[in-house]
């Protein structure tokens, strides 16, 4: 019981530092700035998206790469859903990422850009995604929800 306590306690203060902001400089990767860019050039959707894969065609367009950023579009058919940027800051000996999430203005989502909510969810769901691809491990939407969860 004791431990259930703890482990309750852990997450809450987590998951109110995470939607706090503290971690909003970014995760720290121990990988040089040049690896990391070259880990996430390739970034593309997989799995993750689940049964939206078979409704429509998303992906990601890198639209520029540089030494601290890379800029990707989402796409959704030929729709510019998204735009997703990864900033990248040295630390020794690493390379810390700040992971931004923005919807576009438009008929693409028929609204759904303006609500909080929405924002939110996507903008985890990217940290996660980018998260995995410089871990080398799969996608976790169990944490993913674990974190939208908390945000309500």
């Amino acid at each position: 019981m004791r431990m259930m306590w703890l482990a309750g306690a852990a997450s809450l203060l987590g998951g109110g530092a995470y939607i706090g902001g503290a971690f909003d400089q970014g995760e720290y990767y121990a990988m040089a700035p040049r690896d990391v860019e070259a880990r996430l050039a390739g970034l593309q959707f997989g799995p993750e998206l689940g049964d939206l894969e078979d409704q429509t065609e998303i992906r990601l367009v890198l639209r520029s790469r540089g030494p601290s950023l890379l800029r990707w579009d989402v796409m959704s058919g030929r729709k510019r859903m998204a735009e997703v940027r990864a900033n990248l800051a040295a630390e020794n000996p690493g390379t810390r990422v700040h992971v931004e999430f923005r919807f576009t203005d438009g008929e693409a989502l028929l609204g759904l850009e303006e609500d909080p909510f929405i924002n939110e969810m996507a903008q985890i769901a990217m940290v996660e995604k980018i998260d995995s691809t410089l871990d080398r491990r799969a996608f976790d939407s169990r944490m993913v929800q674990a974190k939208i969860c908390l945000l309500y």
